[in-house]
């Protein structure tokens, strides 16, 4: 994460300061009247901490951009060399993704490789909560998207 808020072009006292947040950060649980004993949080946001919505975005952005690749409905042809072609590629709300291609065989290169960006970014597609959808065909495609193999 810090490093993806230094390629962002964040400050490094600010980086530095929201470093000292997260170092040797620590929780519990509580389950059935009792608390757990503590562990170490190493991955993710800290829950109820302000920053965590903004640094998740910036973290979420960061994935999304690296995944991008030539992905995505064409929503304005090419004009010039100045005015390039332009896809829609994903949508986002706070941490659910919809990735959007036209064929079966792209869907599954565009989820590898956004699997591929959020892992590098210490981050996994919840498998358990990603859907395939299909708007507008006349004739579904046959087969399955798979995720890490």
């Amino acid at each position: 994460m810090f490093a993806i808020l230094r390629s962002y072009g964040i400050p490094e006292e600010i980086v530095q300061a929201i470093r000292v947040l997260y170092d040797d950060s620590t929780s519990k649980v509580f389950v059935d009247g009792k608390f757990s004993k503590e562990f170490k949080v190493s991955t993710g946001v800290l829950q109820g901490d302000v920053l965590a919505p903004s640094l998740f975005i910036i973290v979420m952005d960061y994935v999304m951009r690296d995944a991008e690749g030539e992905f995505g409905f064409v929503t304005h042809l090419r004009q010039s060399s100045r005015m390039p072609e332009q896809r829609l590629n994903d949508l986002a709300y706070a941490d659910d993704i919809a990735l959007l291609e036209e064929s079966l065989i792209r869907a599954q290169q565009q989820l590898d490789r956004t699997n591929n960006s959020a892992l590098k970014a210490d981050l996994e597609i919840n498998v358990g909560k990603t859907k395939r959808m299909e708007l507008n065909t006349s004739n579904a495609a046959q087969g399955t998207l798979t995720l890490n193999g």
